[in-house]
């Protein structure tokens, strides 16, 4: 199998500690990510980034054994994924029509995508859902 561009196994854990770090330190500190908390905006999007910078390390670590079964995982996941943030886009739309929720940022459209990859990638590399063809 040819060389692939992924980070060493080890940074799943520095992205995964990075990504919840950045999240949970706005719980620890009492502040809300809400735009009427007191923390500056420019805060708010330091935090964001950093938690979509450590997923995105997290996705891109290789796995201990890199061969063609966890390639077609990370296919089918990224696909799935892919199709589940464009449904979430879609649904949050028709509910702002009907003024029952807010139309979704692109942070949290990009969030949801990759926290469902993760999840249905790991799903795949266990077997846990089984291909139907």
């Amino acid at each position: 199998m040819k060389q692939s561009n992924l980070l060493p196994s080890y940074y799943r854990f520095v992205g995964l500690a990075i990504a919840i770090t950045a999240f949970l330190l706005p719980v620890l500190l009492g502040i809300t990510m809400e735009k009427s908390s007191g923390i500056p905006e420019i805060w708010r999007e330091i935090l964001r980034t950093v938690i979509l910078m450590g997923l995105l390390v997290a996705i891109l670590s290789r796995e201990k054994t890199e061969d063609e079964f966890i390639a077609n995982c990370r296919l089918r996941a990224a696909v799935t994924a892919f199709i589940f943030g464009i449904v979430i886009y879609i649904a949050s739309i028709f509910m702002s029509l009907n003024n029952i929720g807010n139309i979704y940022s692109a942070f949290r459209v990009i969030l949801s995508q990759s926290v469902y990859y993760l999840i249905m990638f790991n799903l795949y590399k266990r077997g846990n859902l089984v291909k139907n063809d």
